[in-house]
């Protein structure tokens, strides 16, 4: 952040986090650490946040979708907490039409069609949060 003097970041995790370091609570701690130090590099950056997407895990594993879900409620509290106008917080939304049979490889790891669906969600976020953008279409997917 302070070398590239990024002024908006678009972040997705917590996935990893879940499924083998932490625990949802401790997840949401390492988000607001993790916004607490892009501010220290740079008080003025926004930021717009994905909440874990589906995954092949959380589908066949109940006690770890339970986390995830947990999860992407804790990070929209943890977000409404830490918003601050300037340097502002926006959670998108995980992609409607994200299906992880056919926008995965693996049941986890994004295809093509599967990246293309996140960006979709940022773009979203941000165009409908701060007006920056417009909707987004991809040339082919």
């Amino acid at each position: 952040m302070r070398t590239s003097r990024a002024d908006v970041l678009l972040v997705s995790l917590g996935l990893i986090d879940l499924g083998f370091c932490t625990n949802a609570s401790q997840t949401a701690g390492n988000v607001r650490a993790f916004v607490t130090r892009a501010r220290s590099a740079n008080p003025r950056v926004s930021m717009v946040l994905l909440p874990v997407i589906p995954n092949i895990r959380a589908e066949s594993d109940a006690a770890f979708a339970h986390e995830v879900a947990l999860f992407n409620e804790l990070l929209a509290k943890t977000l409404a907490d830490l918003d601050e106008p300037r340097s502002p917080l926006l959670l998108a939304s995980v992609p409607e039409t994200y299906d992880i049979h056919r926008d995965t490889y693996d049941g986890t790891h994004p295809n093509t069609s599967g990246e293309h669906k996140p960006a979709a969600a940022f773009a979203q976020a941000l165009h409908q949060g701060w007006g920056a953008g417009g909707r987004y279409t991809p040339e082919s997917t």
